[in-house]
């Protein structure tokens, strides 16, 4: 059924217009058909009315909450469903709520506040006393007369919320502003969570805002969690210090240190104590209230009407009792253990009739087994007693929640809030993943297990660093092996023509050595080569030889090079250099070849040769080269393929 102004629903609440709109509601102003009456009615939205859970928990809480009668109150005056729709209908309040006022004037007079608070402290103690806790106390259900009278509402949905957990998007049990400690720990709420969010709304009425604020919904609980609120005198140093004190009790983290009670929060505010000097505090017994007088009967006539009462009573009492002592005695079997069709044959056999008087989660009896009973084992009862059994409905099962990527204090909360606990914790270096948040969980987010069960986290430490070791003065295999040895790999090899430094030595490097770097950062190093020796031009020819003299000896022959290469491609950046080298005349000397290219410097040839002997190699090269040749420590040539 689509709801909008002119609906009708159940045939009683004609829907005149939208007067709100709130994360599980939109609340229209209407007319009860019947007699006229304007009312409020508040319409839940769709996927609210197809929770079944959620919809039994709100019929049950709204007809407690109807029976709440108190000038303080809004009270509920009717609930139910149409088509697919579920409603609630309250009183029509003529005003506005505290939370607009708030946004439209500003904060309060101390004075206003404090009697803004008190009549909220009124109301929760009429709920209270009822066992009702309101669990939604913000200044959006405080709802101002024109005249100024004080209005709490939404008695009647707060407990039907209780499930709800923390999210991204904001949706929590009321706000996660007015949050108290233990409900975002996942714990039920109680009495002194009222006071708690009450000193939340007594604060933000002072001061305009609010104690604790964040970027998300989880930074915002773990304030709750773990921080003091701002000085309230600091932001509005108007407010006297003893309601500066009202309110930090109000605010304490634990709810045994808040206020015993509404009626004592109240006594403060009004000036009637001075609770709020105390620390924690014992909740004590308070004297009964004096009953009003009532109509008292005579001693006579209260002898007649008992003589009549104990004449007739007693023998029907007879009877009674004839029958009573007349019916067998058996002893109660012990139940537990056993499933519900096994424990109602038993008690059959035995003519005792069994009542399950509740279920619950048990982590030791699987579902359907009984659990606990009443009378225990080993009683004697008269045959035809009522037995009463609790049924288990198995361990528990949670969904694990996805922590993975965030700070480790929001994924204890958010575990805590899935009714888990956080287990072993394990630190380890991530080069992604910032320092303190949790990289990966076991179990795996989505799955299924049993209530309290522990899963264990891995926090990164941040990206693990090396200190870049010194290079400057070794060999590039040297170079190659110190860097491996703690984890580096060299990404650039660059080449430089010096003269001072035998070449295939590191003369530079980047980053410099003792500096602090990831491991899957890369080093780059220079390496010395020889520079290139250039020919000398010869002697400038002339028109005709000069004539040698008469007598005088031949001219020696030309001397060949003493190195001579040639290259051919191999394949890709592959080249292969024939190299032929003739030593000088003279003693023997070792022959040595240098190999400088892409895979670094290496000596591919070392050998001692007689004077005038000729050797021939083959060498691969690869990429930009240089091939060097030396005779002993006598550099001779070098070539570049």
């Amino acid at each position: 059924m689509a709801v909008a102004s002119g609906s009708v629903l159940a045939g009683r609440y004609e829907l005149l217009e939208t007067v709100g709109h709130g994360g599980m509601a939109t609340v229209y102003r209407a007319r009860r058909l019947p007699d006229g009456k304007v009312v409020a009615v508040k319409v839940l939205r769709e996927p609210y009315c197809h929770d079944r859970e959620f919809v039994e928990r709100f019929e049950r809480e709204a007809q407690a909450a109807a029976s709440l009668a108190h000038p303080h109150v809004v009270p509920v005056l009717d609930s139910g469903e149409d088509r697919g729709v579920r409603f609630l209908v309250m009183e029509y309040v003529d005003g506005e709520d505290l939370k607009s006022l708030l946004r439209r004037s500003g904060p309060l007079a101390p004075a206003r506040a404090v009697a803004v608070a008190a009549a909220v402290c009124d109301a929760l103690e009429y709920a209270h006393a009822r066992g009702i806790v309101h669990r939604d106390i913000k200044p959006q259900n405080i709802l101002l007369t024109p005249s100024g009278q004080v209005k709490v509402t939404d008695f009647g949905i707060a407990r039907a919320l209780t499930s709800a957990t923390i999210t991204e998007t904001g949706t929590v049990l009321g706000s996660v502003h007015y949050l108290p400690p233990e409900q975002a720990r996942g714990e039920p709420a109680t009495a002194a969570s009222d006071l708690y969010a009450l000193g939340v709304v007594l604060y933000e009425m002072l001061t305009g805002r609010l104690p604790f604020d964040g970027e998300s919904p989880i930074a915002v609980a773990l304030k709750h969690l773990y921080e003091e609120p701002p000085s309230l005198r600091h932001a509005n140093p108007e407010v006297p210090g003893w309601l500066e004190g009202v309110v930090r009790r109000a605010l304490a983290k634990r709810p045994e240190d808040r206020y015993p009670s509404a009626a004592d929060m109240r006594a403060d505010l009004e000036g009637r104590a001075q609770y709020w000097r105390e620390g924690p505090t014992v909740v004590l017994e308070r004297p009964a209230p004096l009953s009003r007088r009532r109509w008292r009967p005579s001693a006579s006539a209260a002898a007649a009407v008992l003589l009549g009462v104990l004449a007739s009573g007693m023998v029907a009492g007879w009877w009674a009792l004839q029958a009573y002592v007349n019916v067998a005695e058996v002893t109660v079997p012990d139940f537990r253990g056993r499933t519900l069709t096994e424990a109602q044959a038993a008690a059959a056999e035995l003519r005792l009739q069994l009542t399950v008087a509740g279920r619950q989660y048990h982590d030791r009896y699987p579902s359907g087994v009984v659990v606990d009973q009443d009378p225990p084992a080993g009683q004697r009862v008269r045959e035809g007693r009522w037995v009463s059994v609790i049924v288990s409905q198995g361990a528990e099962r949670v969904v694990v929640p996805d922590v993975t990527r965030r700070p480790l204090a929001e994924a204890t909360l958010l575990l805590e809030q899935a009714r888990l606990r956080v287990g072993a914790v394990r630190d380890d270096f991530d080069d992604q993943v910032p320092r303190g948040v949790v990289v990966s969980q076991e179990p795996a987010p989505g799955s299924q297990v049993g209530r309290d069960q522990a899963v264990d986290l891995v926090v990164s430490k941040g990206p693990e660093l090396v200190t870049v070791p010194g290079l400057v003065g070794l060999t590039l295999e040297q170079a190659r092996d110190v860097l491996h040895r703690v984890g580096l790999n060299l990404d650039r090899v660059g080449y430089l023509a010096r003269t001072d430094v035998p070449p295939g030595i590191v003369v530079e490097q980047s980053p410099a050595a003792g500096s602090r770097i990831r491991r899957t950062q890369r080093l780059g190093v220079v390496v010395a080569v020889r520079p290139r020796v250039e020919p000398s031009p010869g002697p400038t020819p002339r028109s005709a030889p000069a004539t040698p003299e008469v007598g005088a000896p031949p001219p020696p022959l030309p001397t060949p090079p003493a190195v001579q290469a040639t290259a051919e491609p191999a394949g890709g950046m592959v080249r292969r250099v024939r190299l032929e080298v003739t030593l000088p005349p003279g003693e023997p000397e070792e022959v040595r070849i240098v190999v400088i290219d892409s895979r670094g410097v290496r000596v591919v040839y070392r050998q001692v040769h007689e004077p005038g002997e000729r050797v021939v190699r083959t060498v691969e090269v690869e990429g930009y080269a240089i091939v060097q040749v030396y005779f002993g420590a006598r550099f001779v040539e070098e070539v570049r393929p």
